[in-house]
């Protein structure tokens, strides 16, 4: 027999093995649930696996855009075809055994998985988080998703990008807090109310003084921005040297 008919009269198998267990399952949840117990030959999967409500029409979506898949082991990202990832545009990714993670973990006496989960959520773009064995990652993912975000206001530039951000990714977002002065947010964040995502600039001074920490992003959020100036007015001396400074500026800074 081939490989995919045995893999086709496994299932079979399991969902006769089953019984009346299988039509209690969605159609596409109960694919999930037999290939978790065609894997582990464990059939109490059948009893113990849940489902959030939407979880595997969300990660299908997830899928189809090219998401990125993060492990907390690197024998779950082994155990993920590649080829099938790879037709997606799907990215596997385990950062268990990168130095930095293991240095940043020694130096804050926290566990590896756990530092994996923050540099995943750092990469700024969608992912999938497949936790296996690593409780502490789960917790830290949770504890990441429940961050108080401080804001600017609607129609500030900061907030229409960060929307825009979000929108790409399909997050909904509820800001904790919004303020028209990013010093006030900065004020807010050093006094750990929650955190934010403002422009260097806005924050050079407070991460220069201690007050707050800068979380780099892997692929950093950037704007564009653009001198324009009337074609007939005439141009000063002062005008024309901010001009050069702000194109300098924009040269040479990474932020």
């Amino acid at each position: 027999m081939r490989p995919q008919d045995i893999e086709n009269k496994s299932m079979e198998i399991i969902e006769r093995e089953l019984g009346d267990r299988a039509s209690s399952w969605p159609e596409r949840e109960l694919l999930v649930v037999k290939r978790c117990i065609h894997t582990s030959a464990d059939f109490d999967y059948a009893d113990n696996l849940v489902f959030s409500p939407g979880a595997v029409d969300t990660a299908l979506n997830a899928l189809k855009r090219g998401v990125t898949i993060v492990t907390d082991t690197s024998m779950a990202a082994a155990g993920i075809n590649k080829r099938s990832a790879s037709a997606l545009g799907v990215e596997v990714r385990c950062f268990i055994s990168d130095p930095d993670v293991a240095e940043e973990a020694k130096g804050r006496g926290v566990t590896r998985s756990a530092v994996c989960m923050e540099k995943a959520a750092a990469l700024g773009r969608p992912v999938i988080a497949a936790v296996g064995n690593a409780p502490t990652a789960l917790i830290r993912l949770r504890e990441l998703a429940e961050y108080p975000l401080l804001m600017r206001e609607k129609g500030s530039a900061v907030r229409d990008t960060m929307d825009a951000c979000f929108a790409i990714l399909q997050l909904q977002i509820r800001p904790a807090w919004e303020s028209a002065s990013s010093q006030a947010i900065v004020r807010g964040v050093a006094e750990g109310l929650g955190v934010s995502v403002l422009p260097y600039m806005m924050v050079e001074e407070a991460l220069e003084n201690g007050l707050v920490v800068r979380l780099p992003l892997e692929n950093p959020i950037r704007r564009r921005l653009n001198i324009i100036w009337h074609k007939s007015k005439y141009l000063t001396e002062n005008m024309k040297v901010f001009m050069e400074m702000a194109r300098e500026y924009g040269k040479s800074s990474d932020f």
